[in-house]
């Protein structure tokens, strides 16, 4: 029994020195610190294409026509029984005489509406893009004178300009009339003068600066 006993205690004793490879013990692995948050680093936005600079002076801008616009696809359908029409002779170019502040920094529409008789007619509205005028407020060109700025500068034009009589219901008088203008300071001035249909009479428009006051 003493020799058992011996034995039983030398397995107490081996038990207790083996501990650690007897009980599994889960691997030990350092604690991390965890990162502090950062904020995103700024991204820059590049352009989807590349920009080529080819000059570094300004662009020359051109002078542009002042209330007018490009005619439409199809032009408004002439009128079955116009009551007036192109005095012969119309357009007249002159240099501008009625602004000699401005000289050639200037361009515009101007002339009267006549009758059957020769009289000038006042109160109907000539049109001119998106510009409109009175006959007989711009008495510079006569009783019935009519004037209408077009351009702060003489410009080359061929179907952009365009004059109209209207009564003062808005009721067109005259066909849509189409004016060339030029790049020419000696004719800013596009002098335009309607008459009636049955006047057949009048005189061929021959106007110069000494015919005006």
């Amino acid at each position: 029994m003493a020799r058992f006993k011996h034995v039983f205690y030398l397995l107490i004793v081996l038990t207790f020195l083996s501990g650690c490879s007897l009980i599994p013990m889960p691997p030990w692995s350092p604690t991390e610190a965890p990162l502090e948050p950062t904020e995103p680093l700024p991204t820059e936005t590049l352009p989807a294409y590349p920009i080529e600079i080819t000059s570094t002076s300004s662009p020359t801008m051109a002078p542009t026509l002042e209330g007018t616009q490009p005619p439409l696809a199809e032009s408004p359908a002439p009128l079955p029984q116009p009551e007036f029409v192109l005095q012969t002779g119309s357009p007249f170019y002159l240099p501008n005489f009625t602004h000699p502040a401005a000289g050639c920094n200037w361009m515009g529409i101007a002339g009267q509406v006549f009758d059957l008789d020769g009289t000038e007619i006042q109160g109907l509205i000539i049109r001119s893009g998106e510009f409109s005028a009175i006959t007989g407020e711009a008495i510079s060109y006569g009783p019935g004178g009519f004037e209408v700025q077009i351009s702060t500068a003489p410009v080359n034009s061929s179907g952009l300009v365009t004059i109209q009589v209207f009564d003062t219901n808005g009721q067109a008088l005259s066909n849509q009339i189409f004016i060339d203008t030029y790049e020419d300071c000696e004719r800013n001035l596009v002098l335009v003068n309607f008459v009636r249909v049955e006047a057949t009479n009048l005189p061929t428009m021959t106007p110069t600066l000494e015919a005006y006051p």
